[in-house]
């Protein structure tokens, strides 16, 4: 994560053009989206302004064992006659955490720190307007959370005919699906002008994996970034560009080759404290069984909000591909929704060839208008049910209901039922409601997943359908026992159902050390099975501190939950700030303030607490880029084995394998049991 230049690509592939340039922009952000496609990666001079721009942007992608860390540094410009404030709109990817707001004063990194979010706004007043104190100090920056994972950074000054530097870094766990990792970096930048996108433009991505890479592609942009294994099981991928425009939205896969059931255990801990990790259950595809028929329903929000970015095109092609995807014996119906719902059958229709021609007609005919009705769309797509089939409700759906913010009584539809269908929330597009589409999947079992526009959906979508049958696993519990290590604080909570092709991620804080048993346990097809494997829980890891960023965000997200619910409290918003503060993590309480110089910080008597969290990080960074071999531990239950020679242990509850744990009791592997039809929607 450091501020030099990144290393080129390889020469042997490298691309040019404007394909490339869109491509590694892309790659580059999230940080220059915004919420609709007239305010992504909107940079907007207070005043009204027009002399400013982007003159530079420069990327670093670190991806490690499906963590990424991204560092993301841009130069502003202004070629006016006076020093200029700049606001700049941007969203991050889902479950994403800005960890850094850095700017360069007087050639100088000067990192930020998180406080309150009141008083970050009071510190920035402060310096900035004079009408509130007269101007004492310079050079302030401000990075607040808006909505739903959407920022506003506001930087003063940018000097006339002059530039300012920021870098902005956030972490995030990959997407993953059947094998395939999934990197999404959501632009739509179609309606904003060029020149406000201007400039050079360098990204490096460095991929490393225990888990060895079969493929690298990107379905938006195949030829434009140059790739090359810098070592076994590392890849190496760079765009350079002069100038250029950002136009849609950059999709990169990761093929992993992993074909057993594989626990990887992440620690991290210094002297001051407990000690922090992060678990990923990736299951294989032995013991898939033929599952039952499934009954599918698909609401599709084509309100007026799905109009920009191409969302609608996008839920369009997304619900089509996975009716494709469905077989002979299973039934689905559409549901579409604005003001109200209309569906496109009365009964539930039958996933033929015929089915998937009227499904096609269907979603060709829509349009994207009115409000949005969801919970009169739930209504109707509760009542659509088919006996001896599972029901599943998949709602495409930016989630900007007109009615969203009482998240119960959306639920309370799906609990009116006497067999509750699970929800499967999809959000499509750039700004989401996440916090509406996460609650209703969690409180009904069933999972979330955010789609780009530019998303292969022939790949994408019938991966999920896989997901639409019984979970592989239900009321996941994780301990340690014995050695003295406790586990506790585990996020997310409650704990997600396993699905077929999926991967658990659970993160965590533990008390003691040493050699424990980590014991797994599930519910699978009533049955709870357990499994144990000897794992380590170090005294001291320094190998990656990230985690203890991710592990506080998460842990956020659940009191965040909390208050969504309509719990709210004064503790639990006091805990927001206090973990936000302590571990710098943005939030709705919590902002991140840039301020001239180390005095300036004991003026306004903000601790120091991001300056020395990141020189640890980035003391991390250049370890493992100095040594590529994998971090943590990797154990394979199948192999009765893992990496250190910490060996696999028994299952409890049933004779079962270990790995009957996470796949008994799932479905048949999508590359046997999906039909491929050749109808597209355009």
């Amino acid at each position: 994560m450091n501020s030099s230049r990144p290393r080129p690509p390889s020469p042997r592939q490298h691309s040019s053009g404007r394909t490339g340039l869109v491509a590694a922009v892309a790659a580059a952000s999230s940080l220059l989206l915004g919420p609709s496609a007239q305010a992504a990666g909107l940079l907007v001079p207070a005043g009204g302004q027009r002399s400013l721009s982007i003159a530079s942007q420069q990327v670093d992608v670190s991806i490690n064992n499906g963590i990424a860390v991204t560092t993301v540094t841009q130069v502003f410009h202004n070629d006016g006659p006076r020093p200029l404030e700049a606001r700049y709109t941007f969203p991050i990817p889902a479950r994403a955490s800005v960890s850094n707001f850095s700017m360069w004063i007087n050639g100088k990194e000067m990192p930020g720190e998180v406080v309150e979010k009141k008083e970050g706004q009071r510190i920035y007043d402060t310096i900035v307007r004079p009408e509130v104190q007269p101007r004492q100090f310079k050079d302030p920056g401000l990075l607040e959370e808006t909505s739903h994972n959407t920022f506003e950074m506001k930087v003063f000054p940018v000097p006339a005919n002059g530039d300012q530097r920021i870098q902005i870094a956030y972490y995030q766990p990959l997407d993953y699906e059947n094998g395939v990792m999934r990197y999404v970096y959501p632009l739509s930048m179609r309606d904003l002008p060029g020149e406000q996108l201007g400039g050079a433009l360098t990204i490096t991505v460095e991929a490393r994996s225990e888990i060895p890479f079969k493929t690298i592609t990107s379905p938006t942009h195949p030829d434009a970034l140059a790739t090359a294994e810098s070592a076994p099981g590392t890849f190496r991928a760079g765009v350079e560009e002069a100038r250029g425009r950002l136009d849609r939205d950059f999709v990169l896969y990761f093929e992993l080759e992993r074909p057993k059931l594989g626990v990887d255990l992440l620690t991290s801990r210094d002297p001051s404290g407990d000690g922090f990790f992060s678990l990923m259950i990736t299951p294989g595809a032995e013991l898939d069984r033929d599952p039952h028929p499934v009954h599918a329903t698909f609401v599709v929000d084509s309100s007026g909000s799905m109009g920009g970015d191409g969302k609608l095109s996008a839920a369009c092609r997304a619900t089509l591909a996975a009716v494709q995807a469905l077989r002979a014996e299973d039934s689905f119906n559409i549901i579409a929704f604005n003001v109200g719902p209309s569906p496109m059958a009365d009964q539930p229709v039958t996933a033929d060839e015929a089915g998937v021609a009227r499904a096609q007609q269907f979603l060709g005919g829509l349009k994207a208008k009115g409000g949005t009705d969801i919970l009169a769309a739930l209504e109707a797509a509760v009542a659509s049910t088919k006996p001896d089939h599972e029901h599943a409700i998949v709602l495409l759906s930016d989630g900007e209901a007109t009615e969203a913010a009482e998240h119960q009584k959306y639920i309370e539809i799906i609990n009116r039922q006497a067999e509750r269908p699970r929800v499967v929330s999809i959000g499509v597009g750039n700004d989401v409601n996440r916090p509406l589409l996460d609650r209703l999947a969690r409180d009904t079992g069933g999972f979330v997943a955010y789609l780009s526009s530019e998303d292969n959906m022939t790949q994408v979508a019938p991966a999920m359908v896989q997901r639409l049958r019984v979970p592989y696993a239900k009321d996941i519990k994780v301990t340690a026992n014995g050695g003295g290590v406790e586990l506790y604080d585990l996020t997310p909570s409650p704990m997600m159902n396993l699905y077929h092709g999926g991967q658990f991620t659970l993160f965590g804080r533990y008390r003691g050390s040493g050699e424990s048993k980590l014991t797994l346990a599930a519910n699978m097809g009533g049955e709870d099975k357990t499994i144990e494997l000897n794992a380590k829980f170090p005294a001291l890891d320094a190998s990656a501190p990230e985690i203890q960023r991710m592990w506080a965000w998460h842990r956020i997200q659940d009191l965040m939950r909390t208050i969504n619910d309509g719990s709210a409290s004064q503790s639990i918003t006091e805990e927001i700030i206090a973990l936000g503060t302590a571990y710098s993590i943005t939030s709705p309480y919590t902002s991140f303030i840039v301020l001239e110089n180390e005095q300036m910080y004991r003026d306004f008597n903000v601790q120091r607490r991001n300056r020395d969290r990141i020189a640890t990080e980035r003391q991390a960074q250049a370890s493992r880029d100095a040594n590529p071999a994998p971090i943590g531990q990797q154990f394979r239950p199948m192999d009765n084995s893992a990496n250190g020679g910490a060996p696999g242990q028994g299952v409890g509850g049933g004779a079962i394998s270990p790995i009957g744990l996470l796949v008994m009791g799932g479905s048949v592997v999508a590359a046997t049991m999906l039909r491929r039809r050749k109808n597209a929607v355009d």
